[in-house]
């Protein structure tokens, strides 16, 4: 499947929403999303670097360059609209949260799901991790979810992923960052986590539950990537509903 950023620019529109994914994600994480955006506004997608192609590619990148090209979407969307909503998934929701931060005085709402305070690794989550790298076919539809959210194209070739690791380590240093972050929020969000996320550990919805200006959901059958229909239908209402205050 490609993986592709998607714009769509209005250029009498004052408001925009930027999508920003989640690592090694996709554009591709908010298909169900982006429909529901009202037609009048400007919608960015992103596409972090290093994404949407090979394992090598992903190792030559790094958490600055992510950050740097999420501030600088920001920036560009906020020279030009006067009010910018930011929609994250996992890895994506921090930047979101910094970005909050840095411009309150243009980003006027989040959307954050699946935001990985506490990130953790299950033993399902690394089964499935190598079965989508090796493409090893999964018969549950977390495993379909999770190769449609992968942008990287696999490798059998294991050694390759050594590059990854320092990726990660910084994942865990910027959600350590965002933990203190949460609490000095001031612009208000909405925040969908999954019950039985395999990456999220359960406590990051207590320090949630504490944010200013936050509203916390929990989906009860939804994992990292997978949102079964009545799960999927309730996260579409709630970004409906999110999106219908500032229309």
């Amino acid at each position: 499947m490609p993986h592709h950023p998607y714009s769509r620019i209005n250029d009498s529109s004052d408001t925009a929403i930027l999508f920003v994914h989640g690592i090694v994600g996709s554009p591709d994480q908010f298909s169900p999303l982006l429909p529901l955006v009202p037609q009048d506004w400007s919608i960015v997608n992103l596409l972090l670097p290093g994404h949407g192609g090979s394992v090598q590619d992903f190792s030559h990148t790094n958490m600055a360059a992510w950050r740097q090209h999420v501030h600088d979407a920001v920036e560009e969307l906020a020279a030009s609209h006067d009010r910018i909503l930011l929609a994250g998934h996992s890895m994506g929701t921090l930047f979101c949260i910094a970005e909050a931060l840095h411009r309150s005085d243009k980003v006027a709402g989040l959307f954050l799901l699946a935001c990985p305070l506490y990130p953790r690794l299950t033993l399902s989550a690394a089964v499935q991790s190598l079965q989508v790298a090796l493409e090893i076919p999964g018969k549950h539809p977390s495993y379909a979810a999770a190769c449609r959210a992968c942008s990287i194209t696999g490798t059998k070739k294991l050694w390759r992923y050594l590059g990854w690791i320092p990726r990660f380590f910084e994942l865990f240093a910027a959600a350590k960052l965002a933990r203190g972050q949460i609490g000095q929020l001031v612009v208000p969000s909405t925040t969908v986590q999954s019950r039985h996320d395999e990456l999220v550990a359960p406590r990051t919805c207590r320090l949630l539950a504490k944010a200013p200006c936050g509203q916390l959901y929990i989906l009860p059958q939804s994992g990292h990537f997978y949102y079964p229909p009545a799960d999927l239908n309730t996260l579409q209402t709630l970004f409906t509903d999110f999106l219908t205050r500032y229309h």
